[in-house]
């Protein structure tokens, strides 16, 4: 049973990468983007704690990832720093939530 499960799990990701580097090249371009602009617009936050995190781009990324996966565990931005967020809000469904709904798609079509 484990085996059927997984040979069908890899055969949708299969399925459904083939074609989608384009994809992930965007979503490398996007998250780079939206990590520069957080970078800085943060940079010089009055908040010593929330600054830390944008002290350079490596640590930028991380906290920038986290909020474009739907996570948010800072919020003491700065003005701009909140309209960043709001664009993150935005972008982010289309970066994580679309493809993962695809692939469903793709597993249940599988199945069927």
């Amino acid at each position: 049973m484990i085996q059927v499960v997984f040979r069908l799990f890899m055969t949708g990701l299969f399925t459904y990468f083939t074609s989608k580097f384009l994809y992930f090249y965007n979503t490398h371009k996007q998250l780079l983007f939206f990590v520069f602009c957080r970078y800085y617009t943060e940079r010089f936050n009055p908040d010593l704690e929330m600054a830390q995190y944008y002290q350079d781009i490596p640590s930028s990324m991380w906290i920038t990832l986290l909020n474009l996966s739907g996570e948010c565990p800072l919020c003491d931005f700065t003005a701009y720093g909140k309209i960043i967020t709001g664009c993150i809000g935005i972008f982010a469904v289309g970066l994580f939530g679309v493809p993962i709904g695809k692939y469903i798609f793709v597993v249940v079509r599988l199945i069927r």
